[in-house]
C-alpha cells in the first residue's frame, strides 16, 4: 500500500503561541507499507509501526522514499509520518486521521515540540494550514497565493531549541498568525522568518540578499537552518543566482489543495 505527502515552509512557527501555519511545497515523500518485518528507517517510523501493531497485531514494513532533507526545517518528519500513517491505514483497513496521529506520535518519538499539527495538515492536504497545535484543531485551510515560486537555500543540522525562549514572544507570533489568517500570507512569512532568524541567531545576510534582489519575502523556515525566499513567478532565477554563493539553492512551487475529504478520527 502506498501513500504520498509534501514538505513545506513555515508561514507562522507554532512553538511560541501554539498557533501555526504551513505552506506545502512540491517536495514529495512516498511511502510503501507491506506485511512483514524490516528494519525501521527512523525512531519515528518505529513508533508509528508499533502504534499500528499494538492496535491490530501483525508485522508491517514501512519503506520511505523522501526528497526532503532531514533536520532542514522543511517539514520532513511530518511529511514522512503522515504518508506512513496513510499507507498503514490502507494496509490495516483502518481510518485514523493522519495529521492528528502524526502530531501525537511525533511528540512521543521526540521529533517535535508541539506535534507540528500545522505541518502535518499542510503535508496531507497541500495548501496552507492554520491550526491550534495545543488543541489539535484546524482553524482554516487555504489555497496558496497565486503565481509565486519558493526558492530554498537548503541546509541541514538544527539548533537546539528551548521552547520557553520562544514563548516569550507568544503575543507577537499570535499577531503574525492573525495577519496570515486575514489573508496576508506572504507578509506573515516575512515577519515570521525575520523574527525566527533573529531569535535563533541565524545569519541574516541570505535573507537581506534575497530581499534586495526583489523577493516578496524571505526568512528561516521552521526552526532552521534552511532559508526560503518567496518570489513572483518568472523572477526566481535572479534570486537563485543571488543566493547561490551561500550554498545549494533549488526552486519549488506551492502545492494546491489536493484532498477535500477528511477521514474520521478513531
Amino acid at each position: 500500500m502506498s501513500a504520498s505527502s509534501f514538505g513545506g515552509i513555515s508561514v507562522v512557527n507554532a512553538i511560541p503561541s501554539w498557533l501555526g501555519s504551513t505552506m506545502a511545497i512540491n517536495m514529495p515523500v512516498y511511502v510503501k507499507a507491506e506485511w512483514g518485518k524490516c528494519e525501521t528507517s527512523s525512531v519515528l517510523i518505529g513508533v508509528i509501526v508499533d502504534f499500528f501493531r499494538r492496535k491490530f497485531g501483525g508485522d508491517a514494513c514501512v519503506i520511505v522514499n523522501s526528497s526532503i532533507p532531514s533536520s532542514s526545517g522543511l517539514k520532513s518528519s511530518s511529511a514522512v509520518s503522515v504518508a506512513a500513517i496513510s499507507a498503514l491505514n490502507s494496509l490495516y483497513n483502518s481510518n485514523f486521521y493522519p495529521p492528528t496521529v502524526s502530531a501525537q506520535l511525533s511528540i512521543k518519538a521526540g521529533v517535535s515540540i508541539t506535534g507540528a499539527f500545522d505541518d502535518a495538515v499542510a503535508s496531507y492536504y497541500g495548501g496552507v494550514s492554520f491550526t491550534d497545535n495545543k488543541r489539535l484543531r484546524e482553524i482554516s485551510h487555504r489555497s496558496p497565493p497565486d503565481n509565486i515560486r519558493i526558492v530554498l537555500l537548503i541546509r541541514q543540522g538544527k539548533k537546539k531549541i528551548i521552547p520557553k525562549d520562544l514563548r516569550k514572544f507568544s503575543s507577537v507570533f499570535a499577531q503574525i498568525f492573525g495577519i496570515a489568517l486575514s489573508g496576508k500570507i506572504i507578509e506573515a512569512t516575512l515577519l515570521n522568518g525575520l523574527l525566527m532568524s533573529e531569535i535563533l541567531n541565524y545569519d541574516q545576510k541570505p535573507i537581506q540578499t534575497a530581499l534586495k534582489v526583489g523577493s516578496l519575502s524571505s526568512g528561516i523556515s521552521g526552526n532552521g537552518p534552511s532559508y526560503f525566499a518567496i518570489v513572483n513567478k518568472g523572477y526566481e532565477m535572479k534570486v537563485v543566482d543571488a543566493l547561490s554563493p551561500y550554498g545549494p539553492v533549488k526552486v519549488f512551487q506551492p502545492v494546491p489543495i489536493k484532498r477535500v475529504e477528511k477521514q474520521n478520527d478513531s
